[in-house]
């Protein structure tokens, strides 16, 4: 909490002091609330003086948002991904791990000038003489720290979004029985991840890994698990987790480790999965020809299944994603409709859900974060008359404003084709595509990368 201080002097001294302290908070939160971001970035520890971070994906993400409250201050770090303090170089630095965004109170420091810290004192934010930069000390796990200098976040500084995807290069491809494809992209490893579900009898379930950095290609099979799984890949504590259906597996980065077929109890198959810190959320799907309404929080370490909210309506082969403690929940199947105009959303610390409308109907979706964008790709359904149809459909959600923009498609080998996935970097949005095969052969599944322009 900030307090404004008067001392003994003259009234003209007093109101100095508040002057002073009061155009300290205007600077941070310009009266209301204000974002601040990396502008460059630093770690110690016990192995490593200062090791530059400023390029860490898992850094400039960040947000810092000081917000006003009378004389009070709080401080809202919007983390996005965590990072290793322990870490000796910038690779180890690099983490997939989403984290929540936390709240914190701060108070001035009277021992230091234009400074305010929280209660522990392990975050100081100390504001530059010229009240445009502030300069901030985190203190971490066995003495590590983390320095940044902060800048106030202008509009230029937000990611956007491309109107249109006008090219696509191949990555590489493999065959397949199954239409369902989890994909997966790890900022720490440059990689992306593919799975399938197979087929009993036909074709084992299958795990790819693709280096960007070095176009190596790795796949492996795995036994089939059963439970009409639907894939979603999550990945937190450097494991990849493939969900889904009543049953799952787990995958090292390496795709060295595999432990398969871990059942869930109670729950559902078809349904959207999100990560964050140490839970999973898995939301949507049915059981036993019954649609499911619930959000749950799924503990992997006890295997209990916490039942959180119910959707406003039941849905399945739906997909999400958590921004700033919000799980946002897209698209999907009823068994009485081919799509949904619903967007949910869950307030994780308020156990809240809201709901608002997406300017179309979506049937089977899949979704991926960047920043505060959520990106979404998969079947749009449109109408002609009293028919029916879907077509192919990539549109991005931004959570900031909660505006809905379609992104159209121009690239002709597409057309044909039905997308499967999606995943997004700073620079690439990268696609999985289905390509149906004569007769009984299956289908070829296609990875694309197209640039962000």
């Amino acid at each position: 909490m900030l307090t404004l201080l008067t001392s003994c002097s003259s009234d003209d001294d007093n109101n100095q002091d508040q002057t002073d302290l009061a155009e300290l908070i205007q600077a941070l939160t310009d009266g209301s609330s204000k974002t601040w971001s990396i502008e460059s970035a630093s770690l110690s520890n016990q192995s490593v003086d200062n090791l530059s971070v400023t390029s860490a994906f898992n850094a400039v993400d960040d947000e810092y948002v000081f917000i006003a409250n009378g004389s009070e201050i709080e401080l809202k770090w919007i983390q996005g991904f965590g990072f290793n303090p322990k870490a000796e170089n910038l690779p180890e630095f690099l983490s997939d791990n989403r984290v929540s965004s936390s709240l914190s109170s701060l108070s001035e420091d009277q021992s230091a000038n234009r400074t305010f810290q929280d209660q522990s004192g392990e975050m100081s934010f100390q504001l530059s003489p010229e009240l445009n930069r502030v300069n901030a000390v985190i203190r971490l796990e066995d003495g590590a720290i983390f320095n940044a200098v902060l800048k106030a976040k202008t509009t230029s500084d937000y990611a956007t979004s491309p109107v249109s995807i006008d090219q696509a290069e191949e990555l590489f491809s493999f065959a397949e029985t199954s239409i369902w494809s989890g994909f997966r992209y790890s900022g720490a490893r440059n990689s992306l991840y593919a799975s399938n579900s197979g087929i009993p009898e036909v074709d084992d379930p299958t795990m790819v890994s693709y280096d960007i950095s070095t176009n190596k290609l790795d796949r492996i099979f795995y036994p089939y698990a059963g439970g009409h799984p639907s894939m979603h890949l999550e990945l937190y504590n450097e494991t990849l987790f493939n969900l889904g259906g009543i049953f799952y597996q787990t995958f090292d980065l390496d795709l060295q480790a595999v432990d398969v077929n871990f059942e869930v109890n109670d729950v559902n198959f078809k349904y959207g999965s999100a990560a964050v810190d140490d839970a999973l959320y898995l939301f949507g799907g049915y059981l036993n020809d019954n649609q499911q309404f619930q959000i749950a929080q799924y503990d992997t370490n006890s295997n209990q299944v916490n039942i959180l909210e119910s959707l406003d309506e039941p849905r399945y082969e739906v997909d999400g994603e958590i921004v700033d403690n919000v799980l946002y929940i897209f698209g999907g199947f009823g068994f009485d409709s081919i799509g949904s105009n619903k967007i949910e959303k869950y307030d994780i610390d308020n156990a809240n859900l809201q709901t608002s409308n997406a300017p179309f109907r979506i049937g089977r979706v899949r979704t991926a974060i960047y920043q505060h964008l959520i990106y979404l790709a998969g079947a749009k359904v449109v109408v002609n008359g009293d028919v029916e149809n879907t077509v192919n459909f990539i549109a991005v959600f931004n959570t900031k404003d909660q505006s809905f923009k379609e992104i159209e498609l121009n690239v002709p080998e597409w057309q044909n084709m039905r997308i499967a996935n999606i995943q997004v970097t700073d620079d690439s949005i990268y696609t999985l595509f289905h390509e149906n095969l004569p007769g009984p052969n299956g289908l070829i599944t296609h990875a694309y990368q197209s640039p962000v322009e």
